[in-house]
């Protein structure tokens, strides 16, 4: 996320902010964040790695994917789908 922030109001001058933050979680509830469906895919399979060792198991059943702009101009929509868990 990238925000200009006004440092000077008379002058009109801004400084520009950049956050990243690739994951949220809370409890058992787990927010994956990434810009592009490859970027997501891994961490998801590094996710699936982890769960796997410490015995966890994950209901993909019950996991949502939510994309902002998936248009892309001059290329053909991907399949919007991610694999999560074992099955």
């Amino acid at each position: 996320m990238i925000t200009n922030w006004p440092t000077d109001l008379a002058g009109n001058k801004t400084k520009k902010l950049a956050h990243q933050q690739a994951v949220l979680a809370y409890a058992d509830d787990t927010t994956w964040i990434a810009r592009y469906k490859d970027e997501l895919q891994k961490i998801v399979d590094i996710s699936n790695e982890f769960y796997e060792i410490n015995d966890i198991e994950i209901n993909s059943k019950k996991s949502e994917l939510v994309v902002v702009n998936a248009k892309k101009k001059g290329k053909e929509k991907e399949p919007l789908a991610i694999t999560v868990g074992k099955n």
